[in-house]
């Protein structure tokens, strides 16, 4: 049984209800967008619950963080994504909705890394454990890095109120 799987389908139905709307060819874009940002909040909803899977993987459950608080910890930026979905359908996504998409994507991320950085300490060969440690904190920094350049750009943009191409 998949985690998360009333959330997913929950945002299914905010895009089922967009795509039945009656829409004009003048909204086609504003429609597209807002299906496109459901889409992206099923995707974080997905995530965690890979992340979610993965943290029942782990070989001695008795050390590190409990799955119980995996979930808890997960279950509110899943809740991020629902309400992000929520407010798209309803027409109201606005800036702070794309910082809270961030910042939700960005929680999953360190909820992953945290529970990979507990696998790997409790991992029994010591020298593939370092190495791997090190690549995943490499990856975690370029991730940060990423992020934070996405998040100025997105400020940027709303302070501008231009039109911003994010690549």
């Amino acid at each position: 049984d998949m985690p998360f799987r009333e959330d997913i389908e929950k945002i299914e139905e905010y895009e089922k209800a967009m795509t039945s709307r009656n829409t004009s060819i003048f909204h086609i874009e504003a429609t597209t967008f807002s299906l496109y940002l459901c889409m992206i909040a099923a995707t974080g909803v997905r995530l965690a619950a890979k992340v979610m899977n993965n943290a029942g993987f782990r070989l001695d459950k008795h050390d590190g963080i409990s799955p119980y608080t995996t979930k808890q910890t997960l279950m509110m930026y899943v809740s991020i994504f629902v309400k992000l979905a929520k407010d798209t359908h309803d027409k109201k996504f606005n800036d702070e909705s794309n910082f809270s998409l961030l910042g939700a994507f960005r929680g999953v991320a360190a909820v992953g890394h945290i529970l990979l950085q507990d696998a790997v300490e409790n991992a029994n060969n010591a020298a593939y454990s370092y190495s791997f440690a090190r690549e995943a904190d490499d990856a975690w920094c370029d991730f940060e890095q990423k992020m934070y350049s996405l998040e100025e750009r997105f400020r940027a943009v709303s302070k501008s109120n231009k039109a911003y191409e994010v690549g």
